[in-house]
């Protein structure tokens, strides 16, 4: 019988400790999620972001993949690398020249893409051309 009130008593306190160090733990988690919030209220509040820094690439570059084909600007808006190609696209050439602190500015040149890169194009559609890539093709679409 002692035994198995010492067996109950030992469960009892191991569940009251677990208990104690779950709630403490939320408490924690809680504190940190409020305190993370707040800094980020104050730092976008009363810090001014740096040009350049927001983008992960060096200050003075463009961040956003870019290419001028037919006189106009063509960006890449986070569409994937890897689609098929739609049919009816036609090879329109290579890019030419890469210039990642500039905006494109004549055919064929472009930033944040590699010179050789082949575009098509689809007569049809003549706000969006396609870029291949190794596992695929990006589309770029006129804004």
């Amino acid at each position: 019988m002692k035994r198995i009130l010492a067996l109950l008593l030992s469960l009892c306190i191991a569940w009251l400790m677990m208990l104690s160090i779950v709630s403490c733990s939320r408490q924690t988690v809680e504190e940190d999620t409020t305190g993370s919030e707040m800094e980020m209220q104050e730092t976008a509040e009363t810090q001014e972001i740096k040009p350049g820094t927001e983008t992960g690439y060096p200050t003075g570059e463009l961040g956003q993949p870019q290419l001028m084909y037919n006189g106009k600007l063509y960006f890449y808006l986070a569409t994937g690398f890897d689609d098929p190609l739609p049919d009816g696209y036609e090879y329109a050439g290579s890019i030419a020249v890469e210039d990642n602190v500039n905006v494109p500015t004549e055919d064929f040149h472009g930033a944040r893409v590699e010179v050789g890169q082949k575009i098509y194009a689809f007569a049809d559609e003549p706000d969006t051309v396609y870029v291949e890539y190794e596992t695929g093709f990006a589309r770029f679409s006129v804004r």
